[in-house]
């Protein structure tokens, strides 16, 4: 059954379960450049039923690579397990982020099973985004504003496309830094906006310092004191909690 028979409703449902996230790699709806999907867990060719405990919210790329699959070697033991069901279980029970929040560790061999099936760690693509996104500010520092801007648009579609954890954060960042720099705030702020919003949502301190103030510089430089001013204020109370320079 494709996603337009199922009724919206129902998809409504399954969409608010996930929190809007991308049931298996925990990908936000709105921040991806790809489509979303309701789709079957386990198919109704195997005779599973159209309902919310049978759907899950995911993201192209994990739909791609899970496809039809309901089970999946365990890469340590080899032995053939049932991949994660988010009708069923609890992500957290299967998955942990390691400390940086760019790569998703496996708990038990069902999420050992999972991680390989829909290839949810990809270090290249990861070395590659968090690369254009750092040549991106660099080249903005030098300057180059065309070139750089080349380099930051691709990041960004990557990071959407297939990011996780902190590289979507890290290219908002390198970004907004970007449009700082060349003097157009309206996009660093949305860069900026962005970038800090996935921060708060998932936890991830380690950006949150560079971010605020980068976003309260430009908010500032828009006249917007007060905005600008509490997140300076919040970007040196972090530096402090977490001992980094002011």
């Amino acid at each position: 059954m494709s996603e337009r028979h199922i009724p919206a409703e129902l998809r409504r449902l399954v969409a608010d379960r996930g929190q809007h996230c991308c049931e298996y790699c925990r990908t936000q709806a709105r921040y991806s450049a790809g489509s979303f999907t309701v789709d079957h867990i386990i198919p109704r060719s195997l005779g599973r039923s159209t309902t919310a405990d049978n759907l899950a919210l995911c993201c192209h790329g994990c739909n791609q690579h899970k496809s039809r699959r309901t089970d999946f070697a365990d890469p340590v033991t080899a032995t053939l397990v049932r991949l994660f069901h988010p009708g069923e279980q609890r992500w957290e029970a299967h998955f942990a982020w390691n400390d940086d929040f760019t790569h998703m560790l496996a708990l038990t061999p069902t999420g050992r099973a999972t991680i390989a099936a829909l290839q949810l760690t990809r270090p290249g693509l990861v070395k590659r985004i968090r690369a254009q996104a750092w040549r991106a500010r660099t080249l903005s520092a030098l300057g180059a504003f065309a070139e750089s801007w080349r380099h930051g648009e691709q990041a960004l579609r990557l990071a959407t496309l297939e990011g996780r954890g902190v590289i979507p954060i890290v290219v908002y960042a390198c970004l907004g830094y970007l449009y700082l720099a060349q003097g157009d705030l309206e996009q660093a702020i949305w860069r900026f906006d962005q970038g800090l919003a996935l921060c708060r949502a998932s936890g991830s301190r380690d950006w949150l310092r560079p971010i605020a103030v980068g976003l309260g510089y430009a908010y500032a430089l828009r006249g917007r004191l007060a905005e600008g001013r509490a997140l300076l204020e919040e970007g040196i109370s972090e530096s402090i909690c977490t001992g980094g320079l002011p």
